[in-house]
């Protein structure tokens, strides 16, 4: 019994972090977003 909860706690904290890494790498990727974008806003200005 406490080894199937054992497992079942060391699977939900996996899930979790594995939760937290999609999280962070979706974070990275909208400031990445966001850095492209006023990158081209600046070259749009600049050009215009």
């Amino acid at each position: 019994m406490e080894t199937m909860e054992t497992m079942e706690t060391m699977e939900t904290m996996e899930t979790m972090e594995t939760m937290e890494t999609m999280e962070t790498m979706e974070t990275m990727e909208t400031m990445e977003t966001m850095e492209t974008m006023e990158m081209l806003s600046a070259i749009v200005f600049m050009v215009s």
